[in-house]
């Protein structure tokens, strides 16, 4: 088994109908620059819909309902997923990062902020996302954002963490030269 840490960042996929929506809305920041794309076929591919941190070699943080602590093979292993790491990373900030998401075990899920993001997907004006959601509540992939924010001050090149999506920390940890610490291609 490999060597996780805390504050290393995994994603993962799924073939549930659910995933593929989410994937779809991630292929581009609004419909219009999707149309376009579409119509050039430059069309970008969205490989991961879901996105949790490691607390410990052995224990994964992650929103499905509620933030909760689950084990390293029930989160990813036997799933597509990749697992990114900073390199830059202190013991200081990986022990921040794994204190500030175990705080919040137990927040609920903020189905306000998703339907902001489809109003900034389907207007173009991003704003929308910061605006439209409930205080103190995130989505899966915010909430990753929001402590890597806080700690660290990435924003995975976004404005703030509400605006950021599972393939925005794809392509920020690809670009940024993060390390691939685990990877699978396929399901199991």
């Amino acid at each position: 088994m490999n060597e996780f840490l805390s504050g290393d960042i995994f994603l993962i996929d799924s073939v549930a109908s659910y995933a593929k929506v989410v994937k779809f809305l991630m292929q581009a920041p609004t419909v219009y620059q999707w149309a376009w794309r579409k119509m050039r076929g430059t069309q970008q591919e969205v490989r991961y819909y879901h996105a949790g941190m490691l607390v410990s070699n052995t224990h994964v943080i992650e929103q499905q309902k509620i933030v909760e602590l689950e084990t390293v093979e029930a989160a990813f292993l036997n799933k597509k997923h990749i697992v990114y790491r900073n390199p830059r990373l202190t013991m200081e900030s990986r022990n921040r990062l794994k204190a500030l998401a175990e705080d919040e075990i137990g927040e609920g899920y903020d189905i306000l902020l998703i339907f902001g993001k489809t109003l900034t997907w389907i207007t173009g004006l991003g704003f929308i996302t910061r605006l439209v959601q409930w205080v103190d509540k995130e989505i899966c992939v915010t909430r990753v954002a929001k402590w890597y924010q806080k700690v660290t001050g990435i924003t995975f090149g976004k404005h703030s963490w509400h605006e950021v999506t599972t393939d925005n920390i794809d392509d920020w940890c690809k670009l940024d030269e993060w390390l691939v610490v685990s990877k699978s291609t396929t399901f199991s």
